[in-house]
């Protein structure tokens, strides 16, 4: 084999003092190797024994350091949240344990404010930080710096780092009940879902940790609440469950957890039917009552009914009041039409529930026959109060509803102790029926119940029995208010009847006693109601011609149920003759009185009426008429008649009796009637003039109008009014006048408003009312209302924020906002613009615009408020908004690391880059940067590179470029010693071969000597 050039480990940067005693003592062991033909592996492994030594010779005479460095400068959290920091322990020559500290930079510590180290004295290279707050830790922003302490050795505190404690809109809290909650295998566990601080419909939730062979979902979001229900099947395993609720919303996750304790309890469910038979006829309907019977379960049941026969019925149907159902009982409603078969049928009702078997019900029946059979029962009254011992009678009616009146079969229950019932046979109905108690029967509340049988068909009515110690005062008196009524032959007397009733509401049947006679001829009796549950009748006793002359005395009579009722007073009827009436007639004048004027007619009317069959001719003759008038009435007339009073100009003004007289028949009759005669009327008429057409005012302002009186002929008073053309009430809307009513001939309208009154134009008329004359409504006035609300206007810009990059444009949406009315247009300038941004929009008219601001690559960094202000005449109105111009996103195009240097190249890099390796922040090692290149100096240990694939990701202007993946190292390095080549992994080489003071990147690579650079290295190729 032929020699090649030995080769040291380059990698390793040996102190300076002692590189020549360590190549000397290396080139020596070669030598002796070589010359002693020793095998490669023995001379390597000497080789390797001697560095070591060589190695500890140099630790004894280095210097020892430790650097703790923070990872992540600055972390964000809300109250009550930690922040996790890495905190770098960077060792020189020190293997020793370093307790950990940290120091807040402020004067006072902050309240809620804590830490903690995963290890606070540790031998490792890195910790994990927590820093923890509460709901007492004030908003702000916090640094603090990481101190450690060791033995024999001064350690400096770590690069500064941050704290922002912030208030996060998205956090919210869960939780979960009940807890535990138990539940039998085949049924549904409810929990509550809770939410704090937001609503939950707003959150993103999950469930894990259920029991096998179980479905899970989440009832209908509400605001803060909502039920997971959880429903587990038969073949659900027993257990204890821990059920955690995972919400996310946002950035922002949360979890809770409940105890979920599953049974195997038996799970059954039994149907039963309450009543087994119901009659009904055709087109009716059978109500039965259903009942669930469960046990350990609560998941819905779905019913049905079988017919026993497996047929189907004619015009039968049947539903449930809730059907699948959860609760334990229902009603089932049977219905028929009138094709349904008359018989008897029988069913059962099926349930079916996941995960259970149902049996069917007991047999039920129902019976379908013909209506004609069908009546109905009720009792009166529906309810009596007696004492032990006493008797109640209460009334059974029927109504038979096809029309048939066949006996039915009666029983009675709900009698209490010692009560007995008695009722005659033979179906007479209403139906009397005793109830009697002995001194013995219990006190209480009894419901008496009275059931029919016919045809088929059960009925039944019910009424309360009240047995108390002392019963109830149950009374009635007759009163009649006429005690003597005189009426001649052939009329009718009217009497009052009073019904007095004391806990008694049910019918009282009236009748007369005659006290003198049997009876009475020609006696008619009537009622204005009877049976009456009424306090007030009328009682109408009607005579005949043939009722005889005579005094007649009675009592009026009553009876109902339960109550005993006594005689009325005595009441009298004076029964007279007849009188025989001559023929007669008379004569009336219509109107009684009439006013009239000098001139005009007066007009009567003259009105005969006869009586006992008068029909001769009457001659009428009128006197008492003014003097200068004319009796205008016609020779030859029929009655009725007009009579006319004709007056003159000349007929005096005064007061008139105007007599008629009739004569026929040997009788005379007159009538009189009076007529005031007037003077003739002096022409009087009023107009109403407004002299001023036209007001403006705005809301809450009031206006005068003066208002003209035109009089003539009058001087009486004129009440005034206002009247809108539109005929509404206009809302906030007051007027008045100066003088009403008035004498006057002139008063002032006015108007006033409020701020509520519509702005609007409202025209009016006035109006005037006065004794004896017409006054016209005014000519049209118009009063125009305007807002009291200035013109104005408002800005605004939406988005409140916008953030671009130098060379973009920031759009923006200006508003504009009117009042009062205003639509000027309005010039608009700008301040606040970062320099090399301007707006070509110079004024706004509408209610919006799009207003873009132009920047230009030169455009500083920063934040900006951008304020718009507008300006129309003396109205200047501003807003704001701000503008965030954020630095060009830095980009890396390549990395490559050559020791001692990583190079990253890229565009935009900033002098404020931080550079991250595999997430470690080595932007301490940089030692050239410039917008499209930095220069990391390091060896792989200090900046975090590993073998294989590396991420290469930087920060720069707070913006975080894209990250590359590096490939550096391959998995094994090739050693030469002497002609033997031996592969070994360096990594594992370095970490246990090689003290980490080698590692060292302080010194220059450009001042090693090539002999330097490959002394104790390793081949790359």
């Amino acid at each position: 084999m032929q020699e090649k050039p030995f080769l040291a480990f380059k990698y390793f940067n040996i102190n300076k003092k002692f590189q020549g005693f360590a190549l000397i003592t290396l080139i020596i062991l070669s030598i002796i190797a070589t010359v002693s033909n020793v095998k490669a592996s023995t001379s390597f492994s000497l080789a390797s024994n001697n560095v070591t030594k060589a190695n500890n010779l140099l630790n004894s005479e280095e210097s020892r350091s430790v650097v703790l460095e923070v990872s992540n400068a600055t972390t964000s959290v809300s109250k009550g949240q930690k922040a996790s920091y890495t905190i770098n322990i960077d060792r020189t020559n020190f293997n020793s344990a370093v307790e950990l500290g940290l120091t807040q930079l402020s004067e006072t510590p902050t309240p809620g404010i804590s830490f903690a180290y995963s290890k606070s004295s540790t031998t490792e290279d890195s910790v994990t930080l927590n820093i923890f707050t509460n709901e007492q830790t004030p908003l702000g922003t916090y640094s603090f710096v990481a101190t450690g302490k060791a033995s024999d050795l001064t350690i400096n505190d770590s690069n500064r780092f941050t704290l922002v404690v912030g208030q996060d809109q998205q956090d919210f809290s869960l939780a979960l009940s009940p807890n535990p909650l138990t539940v039998s295998a085949g049924s549904t566990a409810n929990f509550t879902v809770n939410s704090t601080n937001k609503p939950i419909d707003s959150i993103s939730l999950s469930v894990s940790g259920l029991p096998l062979n179980t479905t899970s979902s989440f009832s209908d979001k509400i605001k803060l609440s909502t039920v997971l229900s959880i429903v587990t099947s038969s073949n659900t395993p027993a257990g204890s469950y821990t059920v955690t609720v995972t919400g996310v919303s946002g950035n922002v996750t949360r979890r809770v957890s409940a105890t979920l304790v599953v049974q195997n309890i038996p799970t059954t469910v039994a149907l039963q039917v309450s009543q087994p038979t119901v009659s009904i006829g055709q087109g009716q309907s059978a109500n039965y009552l259903v009942s669930i019977n469960r046990s350990n379960f609560t998941g819905p049941v779905e019913l049905g009914l079988a017919a026993i026969s497996n047929a189907s019925i004619p015009g039968l149907n049947f539903g449930f009041s809730q059907n699948p159902t959860t609760a334990n009982s229902t009603s089932l409603v049977i219905s028929t039409t009138s094709a349904t078969p008359t018989g008897t049928y029988t069913f059962a009702v099926t349930g079916k529930a996941s995960g259970i078997t149902i049996a069917n019900s007991n047999t039920i029946t129902l019976a379908v026959t013909s209506p004609s059979q069908d009546f109905s029962l009720s009792l009166s009254p529906t309810s009596s109060t007696i004492k032990p011992g006493a008797t109640v009678i209460l009334t059974l009616n029927r109504n038979n509803l096809g029309g048939s009146n066949g006996n039915i079969s009666l029983t009675i229950s709900g009698l209490p102790t010692g009560a007995t019932s008695s009722f005659q046979t033979g179906n007479i109905f209403p139906l009397p029926i005793q109830i009697a108690t002995d001194a013995n029967t219990p006190l209480g509340t009894y419901n008496i119940t009275v059931t029919g049988t016919r045809g088929g068909f059960t009925r039944t009515a019910s009424a309360n029995l009240i047995v108390q110690e002392t019963a109830v005062v149950r009374s009635v008196r007759l009163q009649i208010s006429q005690q003597t009524l005189t009426v001649t032959q052939g009329q009718i007397a009217n009497y009052s009847v009073g019904i007095n009733r004391v806990n008694v509401i049910s019918p009282v049947t009236l009748g007369l006693t005659m006290l003198n006679n049997n009876s009475i001829p020609g006696l008619g009796v009537t009622y204005s109601q009877n049976p009456t549950t009424a306090n007030n009748v009328g009682l109408n006793l009607a005579t005949s011609s043939s009722t005889p002359v005579g005094t007649y005395n009675f009592v009026l009579t009553g009876r109902t149920a339960g109550v005993t009722i006594p005689d009325s007073n005595t009441f009298t009827l004076v029964v007279k003759a007849a009188t025989v009436q001559q023929p007669d007639f008379s004569l009336s004048l219509s109107p009684s009185i009439l006013t009239i004027k000098s001139g005009e007619t007066a007009s009567f009317t003259i009105i005969r009426t006869d009586s006992n069959g008068f029909s001769s001719n009457i001659s009428v003759n009128v006197t008492g008429i003014p003097s200068n008038s004319i009796n205008g009435l016609p020779t030859s007339f029929s009655f009725p008649v007009s009579l006319p009073i004709i007056t003159s100009t000349d007929t005096p003004v005064g007061t008139y009796t105007i007599t008629v007289s009739g004569v026929g028949g040997g009788l005379t009759r007159t009538a009189s009637a009076t007529l005031r005669v007037d003077p003739s009327p002096v022409p009087k008429s009023v107009s109403l003039q407004a002299n001023q057409t036209l007001a403006t005012i705005v809301q809450g302002q009031s206006t005068n109008y003066p208002i003209s009186i035109n009089r003539t002929n009058f001087s009486e008073p004129v009440e005034l009014g206002l009247k809108t053309l539109s005929g509404t009430t206009i809302p906030g809307l007051t007027f008045g006048y100066s003088q009403n009513p008035t004498t006057g001939n002139s008063v002032n309208l006015n108007i006033a408003t409020t701020n509520t009154i519509p702005v609007g134009t409202y025209s009016f008329v006035i109006t005037g009312k006065a004794s004896g004359v017409a006054i016209a409504d005014s000519n049209v006035i118009n009063l125009v209302v305007n807002s009291n609300i200035q013109p104005d206007f408002t800005l605004s810009l939406a988005p409140n924020s916008l953030t671009i990059r130098p060379g973009e444009t920031a759009n923006y949406t200006l508003n504009r906002s009117n009042v009062g009315g205003f639509s000027d247009n309005v010039a608009l300038s700008f301040s606040g613009l970062p320099s090399g941004a301007s707006s070509n929009v110079t004024s706004i008219s509408g209610a919006s615009l799009s207003l873009p601001l132009l920047t230009s690559n030169n455009t500083p960094i920063g934040t900006y408020a951008v304020t718009i202000t507008g300006i129309s005449g003396n109205l200047i109105r501003t807003t704001s908004a701000t503008l965030i111009v954020e630095p060009v996103k830095p980009m890396i195009s390549s990395a490559n690391y050559v020791k001692p240097l990583l190079t990253i190249n890229g565009s935009n890099f900033a002098n404020d880059a931080r550079v991250f390796v595999n997430g470690k922040d080595v932007t301490s090692f940089i030692r050239t940067l410039s917008a499209s290149l930095i220069d990391v100096k390091g060896n792989k240990k200090k900046l975090g590179l590993k073998t294989g694939s590396n991420q290469i990701k930087l920060i720069s202007n707070g913006i975080e470029a894209n990250a590359v993946l590096m490939s550096t190292f391959a998995n094994e390095a090739l050693v030469f010693l002497g002609e033997e080549i031996i592969n070994i992994n360096p990594d594992d080489y370095y970490s246990k071969r090689t003290p980490k003071t080698f590692d060292s990147v302080d010194e220059d690579v450009n001042s090693q000597t090539p002999a330097q650079e490959e002394m104790l290295g390793v081949r790359e190729d």
